[in-house]
Protein backbone atom coordinates (compact mmCIF):
# COMPACT_ATOMS: atom_id res chain seq x y z
CA UNK A 1 0.00 0.00 0.00
CA UNK A 2 1.39 3.40 -0.95
CA UNK A 3 0.20 6.29 1.18
CA UNK A 4 1.22 9.88 0.97
CA UNK A 5 2.36 11.44 4.23
CA UNK A 6 -0.92 13.28 4.74
CA UNK A 7 -2.88 10.04 4.23
CA UNK A 8 -0.69 8.10 6.67
CA UNK A 9 -1.09 10.82 9.27
CA UNK A 10 -4.88 10.67 8.87
CA UNK A 11 -4.75 6.93 9.60
CA UNK A 12 -2.59 7.57 12.69
CA UNK A 13 -5.05 10.19 13.95
CA UNK A 14 -7.89 7.68 13.49
CA UNK A 15 -6.03 5.47 16.00
CA UNK A 16 -5.51 8.29 18.50
CA UNK A 17 -1.90 9.11 17.63
CA UNK A 18 -1.12 12.84 17.58
CA UNK A 19 0.36 14.36 14.45
CA UNK A 20 1.09 17.97 13.47
CA UNK A 21 -1.91 19.78 12.03
CA UNK A 22 -1.76 20.14 8.26
CA UNK A 23 -3.67 21.16 5.16
CA UNK A 24 -3.25 19.66 1.69
CA UNK A 25 -3.07 22.10 -1.22
CA UNK A 26 -2.88 21.56 -4.96
CA UNK A 27 -2.40 25.19 -5.96
CA UNK A 28 -0.37 28.16 -4.72
CA UNK A 29 -3.57 30.19 -4.46
CA UNK A 30 -4.69 27.88 -1.61
CA UNK A 31 -1.73 28.78 0.62
CA UNK A 32 -3.31 31.83 2.28
CA UNK A 33 -6.34 29.77 3.33
CA UNK A 34 -4.05 27.01 4.67
CA UNK A 35 -2.10 29.52 6.75
CA UNK A 36 -5.32 31.08 8.05
CA UNK A 37 -6.54 27.65 9.12
CA UNK A 38 -3.27 26.62 10.77
CA UNK A 39 -2.27 29.93 12.34
CA UNK A 40 1.26 30.46 13.57
CA UNK A 41 4.25 32.25 12.09
CA UNK A 42 6.07 29.44 10.26
CA UNK A 43 4.99 26.42 8.23
CA UNK A 44 6.52 23.47 6.45
CA UNK A 45 5.58 22.73 2.84
CA UNK A 46 6.12 19.05 1.96
CA UNK A 47 5.89 17.59 -1.54
CA UNK A 48 3.57 14.56 -1.52
CA UNK A 49 5.28 11.88 -3.58
CA UNK A 50 5.96 8.21 -2.92
CA UNK A 51 9.70 8.47 -2.22
CA UNK A 52 12.01 9.11 0.68
CA UNK A 53 14.68 11.78 0.63
CA UNK A 54 12.26 14.61 -0.18
CA UNK A 55 14.00 17.06 2.13
CA UNK A 56 17.45 16.53 0.63
CA UNK A 57 15.95 16.88 -2.85
CA UNK A 58 14.33 20.25 -2.07
CA UNK A 59 10.82 18.89 -1.57
CA UNK A 60 10.46 20.12 2.04
CA UNK A 61 10.58 23.85 2.68
CA UNK A 62 10.38 25.82 5.94
CA UNK A 63 8.70 29.18 5.28
CA UNK A 64 7.90 32.15 7.48
CA UNK A 65 5.42 34.15 5.38
CA UNK A 66 2.40 33.53 3.19
CA UNK A 67 4.33 35.01 0.27
CA UNK A 68 7.25 32.60 0.76
CA UNK A 69 4.82 29.70 1.08
CA UNK A 70 3.04 30.64 -2.14
CA UNK A 71 6.41 30.95 -3.91
CA UNK A 72 7.54 27.54 -2.63
CA UNK A 73 4.21 26.02 -3.67
CA UNK A 74 4.47 27.62 -7.11
CA UNK A 75 7.96 26.18 -7.57
CA UNK A 76 7.12 22.68 -6.33
CA UNK A 77 3.64 22.07 -7.72
CA UNK A 78 3.82 20.80 -11.28
CA UNK A 79 7.53 20.01 -11.00
CA UNK A 80 9.17 16.57 -10.93
CA UNK A 81 10.99 15.83 -7.68
CA UNK A 82 13.95 13.50 -8.04
CA UNK A 83 15.28 11.76 -4.92
CA UNK A 84 17.70 8.90 -4.35
CA UNK A 85 14.67 6.57 -4.31
CA UNK A 86 13.13 7.58 -7.64
CA UNK A 87 16.05 8.74 -9.80
CA UNK A 88 16.57 9.45 -12.63
CA UNK A 89 13.05 10.46 -13.70
CA UNK A 90 11.57 11.64 -10.41
CA UNK A 91 7.87 11.92 -9.68
CA UNK A 92 5.39 14.70 -10.41
CA UNK A 93 4.37 16.89 -7.48
CA UNK A 94 0.65 17.59 -7.59
CA UNK A 95 -0.03 18.15 -3.88
CA UNK A 96 1.73 19.70 -0.91
CA UNK A 97 1.13 19.10 2.77
CA UNK A 98 1.33 22.42 4.60
CA UNK A 99 1.99 21.76 8.30
CA UNK A 100 2.30 23.78 11.43
CA UNK A 101 5.79 23.90 12.93
CA UNK A 102 6.39 22.48 16.37
CA UNK A 103 9.34 22.79 18.76
CA UNK A 104 11.63 19.79 18.35
CA UNK A 105 13.49 18.70 21.46
CA UNK A 106 14.89 15.56 19.90
CA UNK A 107 14.41 13.50 16.74
CA UNK A 108 14.06 9.72 16.86
CA UNK A 109 13.54 7.18 14.12
CA UNK A 110 10.94 4.40 14.25
CA UNK A 111 9.68 2.23 11.43
CA UNK A 112 7.84 -1.02 10.95
CA UNK A 113 8.95 -3.33 8.19
CA UNK A 114 8.15 -6.78 6.89
CA UNK A 115 10.99 -9.31 6.81
CA UNK A 116 9.67 -11.74 4.24
CA UNK A 117 12.53 -14.21 4.77
CA UNK A 118 11.86 -14.41 8.52
CA UNK A 119 8.10 -14.08 8.00
CA UNK A 120 7.96 -11.48 10.74
CA UNK A 121 7.19 -7.84 11.28
CA UNK A 122 10.14 -5.88 12.56
CA UNK A 123 10.39 -2.64 14.49
CA UNK A 124 13.48 -0.62 13.64
CA UNK A 125 14.46 2.35 15.79
CA UNK A 126 17.36 4.73 16.27
CA UNK A 127 18.24 7.61 18.56
CA UNK A 128 20.22 9.02 15.60
CA UNK A 129 17.02 10.49 14.12
CA UNK A 130 15.44 9.85 10.75
CA UNK A 131 17.51 11.88 8.33
CA UNK A 132 20.13 9.76 6.61
CA UNK A 133 18.99 6.59 8.44
CA UNK A 134 20.44 4.45 5.66
CA UNK A 135 23.85 6.07 6.22
CA UNK A 136 23.54 5.52 9.99
CA UNK A 137 22.78 1.85 9.35
CA UNK A 138 25.82 1.59 7.06
CA UNK A 139 28.36 3.52 9.13
CA UNK A 140 27.12 2.87 12.69
CA UNK A 141 24.97 -0.28 12.69
CA UNK A 142 25.12 -0.43 16.48
CA UNK A 143 22.87 2.67 16.54
CA UNK A 144 20.07 0.72 14.84
CA UNK A 145 17.76 -1.14 17.23
CA UNK A 146 15.55 -4.01 16.06
CA UNK A 147 12.76 -6.06 17.57
CA UNK A 148 11.12 -8.87 15.56
CA UNK A 149 7.49 -9.61 16.36
CA UNK A 150 6.39 -13.19 16.89
CA UNK A 151 3.17 -13.58 14.86
CA UNK A 152 1.65 -15.77 17.59
CA UNK A 153 2.23 -13.43 20.55
CA UNK A 154 2.25 -10.08 18.75
CA UNK A 155 4.26 -7.07 19.88
CA UNK A 156 5.10 -7.49 23.56
CA UNK A 157 5.58 -4.82 26.22
CA UNK A 158 9.15 -5.95 26.90
CA UNK A 159 10.00 -5.33 23.24
CA UNK A 160 8.69 -1.80 23.54
CA UNK A 161 10.72 -1.27 26.70
CA UNK A 162 13.85 -2.65 24.98
CA UNK A 163 13.44 -0.10 22.20
CA UNK A 164 12.57 2.72 24.63
CA UNK A 165 15.66 2.06 26.75
CA UNK A 166 17.81 1.85 23.61
CA UNK A 167 16.44 5.23 22.49
CA UNK A 168 17.38 6.74 25.83
CA UNK A 169 13.81 7.38 26.93
CA UNK A 170 13.11 7.81 30.65
CA UNK A 171 10.26 7.83 33.14
CA UNK A 172 6.80 8.36 31.65
CA UNK A 173 8.29 8.39 28.13
CA UNK A 174 8.86 4.63 28.36
CA UNK A 175 5.22 3.76 28.98
CA UNK A 176 4.08 6.25 26.36
CA UNK A 177 6.48 4.72 23.83
CA UNK A 178 5.29 1.18 24.56
CA UNK A 179 1.68 2.31 24.08
CA UNK A 180 2.62 4.07 20.83
CA UNK A 181 4.49 1.02 19.48
CA UNK A 182 1.62 -1.32 20.33
CA UNK A 183 -0.85 1.02 18.62
CA UNK A 184 1.40 1.26 15.55
CA UNK A 185 1.58 -2.54 15.45
CA UNK A 186 -2.22 -2.68 15.51
CA UNK A 187 -2.45 -0.07 12.73
CA UNK A 188 0.05 -2.05 10.67
CA UNK A 189 -1.93 -5.27 11.05
CA UNK A 190 -5.34 -3.71 10.43
CA UNK A 191 -4.41 -1.56 7.45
Amino acid sequence: MNLHEYQAKAVLRDYGISTPRGVVVSGAEQCAAAVAELGGTAWVAKAQIHAGGRGKAGGVKLVRSVEDLAAAAGALLGSRLTTYQNAPDGQPVSQLLIEETLPIARELYLSITVDRAAERIGFVASAAGGMEIEEVARSSPEKILKEWVNPVTGFMDYQGRNLAFGLGLEGEQIGAFVKLAKTLHRVFLEK
